[in-house]
């Protein structure tokens, strides 16, 4: 929350609610270990740089 926080104040963020974007993007993160297997065809840094990209875009961050 404080990053999200930081980030709006700089105005890197532009997101309509912070709290939202923070459970969004936990959930989102807790999710994988629910579904990810070694046996699918995704590398561990695939998933996390994916999932980063969708946690930028979810928070409009400035490029």
């Amino acid at each position: 929350m404080d990053i999200l926080d930081e980030g709006i104040t700089a105005g890197v963020f532009h997101m309509p609610d912070a709290f939202l974007a923070v459970t969004a993007i936990s959930g989102m993160g807790m999710r994988v270990a629910n579904w990810y297997d070694s046996a699918m065809p995704y590398e561990p840094e695939k998933v996390a740089d994916t999932y980063a990209e969708f946690a930028l875009r979810m928070t409009r961050a400035d490029a």
